[in-house]
């Protein structure tokens, strides 16, 4: 037999909220917390393009935070087609930590925003494209140097991750 007293709930506990007034009884009520379902119910709402993509993926949060930061979110949900070569947290902190930065002075860096503007790109470059070699023009405006396994000299790990509005790519390192 199972001894109740070591068993929990799993259930919360009910919050004790008091609204006494000064003179008048005190009176408290239950409130049981409101959970929604792993932060989807009042988040922000991603679309398929480009930007919703890399957005809505829990390993992107730090290159889509520096995009919305470089204001690509609005450029990047547009009528495209647009090539992303996104990397993922461990890349974006193995950036920071390069620059000996913390992720929040990485976050507020002046390069930040061209940063991430040279690993974007207007027009649709697939694997294809990669493998023909030469160079793009990213929307920093710089020549970046494509080969089938590499952009900008950084290793190419995932290729032709199709979205409504381009591609992504997924790289090793970012551009710094």
């Amino acid at each position: 037999m199972m001894n109740s007293s070591l068993v929990r709930s799993a259930r919360p506990a009910p919050a004790r909220i008091s609204s006494a007034r000064p003179g008048a009884a005190r009176r408290t009520s239950l409130v049981r917390p409101l959970h929604a379902k792993g932060g989807e119910e009042g988040g922000a709402s991603f679309g398929n393009d480009v930007y919703g993509t890399i957005a809505s993926n829990a390993n992107f949060m730090i290159f889509g935070s520096a995009m919305q930061k470089a204001g690509l979110d609005k450029v990047l949900t547009g009528e495209g087609p647009f090539t992303v070569f996104a990397v993922d947290d461990d890349a974006m902190n193995q950036a920071a930590q390069k620059l000996g930065l913390t992720k929040l002075e990485f976050m507020n860096h002046p390069t930040l925003v061209e940063m991430v503007k040279n690993m974007c790109v207007a027009g649709k470059v697939d694997s294809g494209a990669l493998a023909a070699g030469g160079n793009v023009t990213s929307l920093a405006g710089f020549a970046v140097p494509v080969s089938a396994g590499s952009y900008g000299g950084k290793s190419i790990q995932k290729t032709d991750i199709p979205a409504g509005n381009g591609i992504l790519h997924k790289i090793s390192e970012a551009l710094i």
